[in-house]
Order: C-alpha cells, then sequence, then structure tokens
C-alpha cells in the first residue's frame, strides 16, 4: 500500500515558479483564457493539455492538477504560423 507521504507532491514540485510546478483547473484557464466547462470538455475528450489526477485512492472525484511545462508545451503545439 502506498502511504500517504509517497501521494504527496514534492514541496519543490509546489513552488511557484519551479520548473514541475503543478496547476489548478483555475489556474490553467486563467493562464489560457478558456472556461472551466472547457477545459473539462477537453480533458474528457483528451484534446486538452495533459492531466494529473493526484486524488486519493477511493477518493468519489478526481482531483486534477496540470504540469505548467505541459501546459506551455501543449500550447507550442498549437502554435498557428502564417
Amino acid at each position: 500500500m502506498v502511504g500517504a507521504h509517497d501521494r504527496r507532491l514534492k514541496m519543490e514540485d509546489r513552488m511557484p515558479g519551479g520548473d514541475a510546478e503543478y496547476m489548478t483547473q483555475a489556474e490553467v484557464c486563467a493562464l489560457i483564457r478558456v472556461s472551466p466547462r472547457t477545459l473539462v470538455a477537453w480533458r474528457q475528450h483528451r484534446t486538452g493539455p495533459p492531466p494529473i489526477d493526484v486524488s486519493t485512492p477511493g477518493a468519489r472525484k478526481p482531483t486534477w492538477r496540470y504540469a505548467r511545462a505541459d501546459v506551455l508545451a501543449w500550447l507550442r503545439e498549437r502554435r498557428v504560423t502564417t
């Protein structure tokens, strides 16, 4: 069985500005300027930035986080040049 300590994000991963900063749904929505409903739809259709499920085993609802680097990479992949 995985202990509670093993399920937690490392402190350095939670620090703002860190390479592995994790963002909430609200933070991602604010960054890319879309509604929470849009981000949820993208997650359900697997077309948005890749989410990470950080909920505890047996939780009723998943707790989603997004690695800032993944969100920025996802945005770069969608850049359109003319």
